[in-house]
């Protein structure tokens, strides 16, 4: 389905009743009957929505109405759990998603047992904390339900999202393997989610991925499980199968699972476990690949009895998914939970190593680069053919000189067609403007020289000092890409475009991070192979930055917000923190520090998840600023804290030091205004510094 949006609303999407209980049609268009309003008659892109139609006689709050602190704004959807509102939060002046659960039909004793086993499993929600995971902000009491406030994310669920990109298996796989790390870290937590599926994965207009959900079918429970976790059973025959599906379908409050994700031990009515997860994700991962479901039947029932069986269809022969994939899924999906992975981070490990084993073969990151490395080869070629002998030490490999180097990006005929185009501007000062870029954009590049020369002339001979080597000088490309981005985008200066194009020149990104030796072999070790997918996206987050320091932020958010998308779903960690970064600095500048620190988070917890400590240190740099401007003082002494820990850690870290200390001051700046009612502080703009 392609998205919908309207003049101020969130991508709408098909209606949850209908969507979730028929198989995934591939690219087919929802029907006229089920086609989303362009008013927002259908559930809207925080995908909160159940399997099932509303009850009658829910709590029916209106705009304006206060649930707990919270105000609401809107009704978004509805479902079997509950009704679900986008709401404002007074008090860390945010919007969240308030899914309002519904009371049941069980009085007296069962009553209070379910609302304590609701609470329990909220508040359970609430305690885990992954970039992967819906965060839950807060549980309580309302009317004779309650309620449960998380993340409101603009975005698809899984379902929409593979209608609307149709994507490739790769992107796919990505996304999934995003919502497995959710899953890992629930279970990690003591979670089970026992009822996964598509529409319970968001994929955020952020890039990021959610899994939301995560114990509340079992809560919604009226009565006990008829079986104690543990307990062996043999698989049901066709009478029993028959008894259990009709109650999973039928018995008000008492669904554990969406009937086609399901396990078969679920439909006889054990309790689901992790390994009941994993079966649910494998069959949900099974058919967003084949664009089928992994079981023949006419009817759910008939599926349900292959389950039993394992009876997994084979692969459709044009597919380009690999056998071994294939092969993976098939092992979790295998009708006895001791005969799947012994757990998701299992599972997720096999899928990392097809989707890696399987990854286009990698292309030089530049030309110049690759004659290094002939020469590197070459001369281990004569050493070992003379190792007979003694020779000579043999040089270093030679690299291109410096102007051959910055040839495109800033050299004399850019130099002077850049001058041209300022004074052609006929904008006052133009000419006196220019010399301001021209001497900072020469600072940059003697700065940029300078590392190069001294990387070019110690490759080393040991297998530590060539990756370092390489690593460094694919850093330095990423940086003389983004110096060649921003050249560019001075092309048919504006007004504005003169008047700011010192200052931006002035925050084109440090160098730092291109002598982080730690860091360089980390990207190094985890990065090969996927440097054709992230070379191009750099270069849309360097033309994202040019653009937003030049005074055009509208065309950036179009070119930040793709990468981001893209990065996201392609599962490139490193690329999305970046351009995370990037995009939460266009919100600061604009004035949306809500949407900057909701980046900011984002691009802080993918970093910590990924062990990138430049990436988190400069969000949390950012966090303490941004805080600092909403008046959150002690949030942002918090964050500051968390800067500090990623700032000692890294070598050199001068840069980040003191856009923390500039940040700092704010905070300060900021406790002084709020007593006297003045104006949040400037904007401090610590500068992302990308790691490979």
């Amino acid at each position: 389905m392609s998205e919908s949006r309207g003049p101020a609303g969130p991508r709408v999407l098909p209606s949850p009743a209908v969507a979730e209980t028929v198989p995934y049609g591939g690219g087919q268009q929802p029907s006229a009957a089920t086609r989303p309003t362009h008013d927002g008659g259908h559930s809207r892109a925080d995908a909160l929505d159940e399997t099932l139609p509303a009850a009658p006689g829910d709590s029916n709050p209106g705009q304006g109405a206060k649930v707990g602190r919270f105000e609401v704004l809107e009704r978004v959807g509805s479902g079997g759990m509950g009704v679900v509102y986008r709401a404002y939060d007074p008090e860390l002046h945010r919007e969240v998603a308030l899914k309002l659960l519904k009371a049941g039909r069980s009085v007296g004793k069962a009553a209070v047992k379910r609302r304590k086993r609701l609470l329990r499993e909220a508040r359970a929600m609430a305690q885990l904390s992954h970039p992967n995971v819906i965060p839950v902000y807060d549980v309580g009491e309302y009317g004779d339900g309650l309620y449960v406030a998380m993340e409101f994310v603009l975005g698809l669920d899984a379902r929409a999202w593979l209608k609307a990109e149709n994507p490739p298996w790769r992107r796919t796989l990505g996304v999934f393997r995003a919502a497995g790390r959710g899953l890992a870290a629930a279970h990690t937590a003591g979670l089970v989610h026992r009822d996964f599926k598509p529409a319970n994965v968001l994929v955020g207009d952020d890039g990021r991925v959610r899994v939301l959900d995560f114990g509340l079918a079992r809560a919604m429970v009226d009565g006990p499980e008829s079986l104690q976790e543990g307990e062996e059973e043999p698989l049901p025959h066709d009478a029993e199968l028959e008894r259990n599906w009709s109650e999973t379908l039928t018995a008000d409050g008492t669904i554990l699972g969406t009937p086609i994700y399901m396990a078969p031990e679920q439909y006889a009515g054990k309790v689901a476990d992790a390994r009941s997860d994993q079966y649910s994700y494998c069959l949900a991962l099974y058919e967003a690949l084949y664009r089928r479901l992994p079981f023949r039947g006419k009817s759910v029932k008939e599926q349900a009895r292959a389950k039993y069986k394992g009876e997994v269809r084979e692969t459709p022969r044009s597919t380009q998914v690999p056998r071994r994939l294939y092969e993976v899924l098939r092992r979790g999906l295998s009708p006895r939970p001791d005969d799947r992975f012994p757990s998701m981070p299992d599972l997720l490990r096999e899928l990392r190593t097809v989707q890696q084993d399987n990854a286009d073969p990698p292309i030089p990151w530049r030309a110049w680069a690759a004659v290094c490395g002939v020469v590197a080869v070459t001369a281990g070629l004569v050493v070992a053919a003379g190792a007979s002998r003694p020779e000579p030490e043999l040089p270093a490999p030679v690299c291109p000189g410096p102007a051959e180097a910055l040839a495109g990006a800033w050299d004399p005929q850019l130099r002077e067609q850049t001058r041209l185009t300022f004074v052609d501007s006929g904008v006052a000062g133009a000419e006196d403007r220019f010399r301001e870029v021209e001497q900072r954009l020469d600072e940059r590049t003697t700065e940029w020289t300078a590392l190069y020369e001294r990387t070019c002339h110690s490759a080393g001979a040991t297998d530590r000092a060539r990756r370092l080597h390489q690593a460094r000088l694919a850093c330095l490309e990423r940086h003389r890409s983004e110096l060649r981005e921003f050249v560019s985008s001075l092309a048919e200066p504006s007004a504005v475009v003169v008047h700011r194009a010192a200052s931006a020149a002035l925050g084109l990104p440090s160098l730092e991070d291109c002598e982080d030796e730690a860091g360089l072999l980390l990207a190094d070790e985890r990065d090969a192979g996927r440097l054709q997918h992230t070379a191009e996206l750099d270069r849309a987050i360097g033309r994202a930055r040019a653009l937003r320091t030049t005074g055009r932020p509208d065309v950036a958010r179009t070119e930040i917000d793709a990468v981001v998308e893209q990065a996201g779903v392609e599962d490139l960690r490193p690329v999305t923190g970046r351009a995370l970064l990037e995009r939460a600095h266009l919100h600061r500048s604009t004035g949306d520090l809500a949407a900057a620190e909701l980046d900011l988070r984002a691009a802080y917890f993918n970093a910590v998840a990924d062990r990138r400590a430049r990436v988190a240190a400069t969000a949390a740099v950012g966090l303490v600023d941004v805080l600092s401007a909403l008046g959150r003082t002690d949030d942002a002494l918090a964050w500051s804290a968390h800067a500090r820990a990623h700032i000692g850690a890294l070598e050199p870290a001068a840069a980040l030091d003191a856009a923390l200390r500039q940040a700092l001051a704010h905070v300060g700046r900021a406790e002084t205004d709020s007593a006297v009612q003045g104006e949040p502080p400037p904007a401090t703009e610590p500068e992302p510094e990308p790691e490979p």
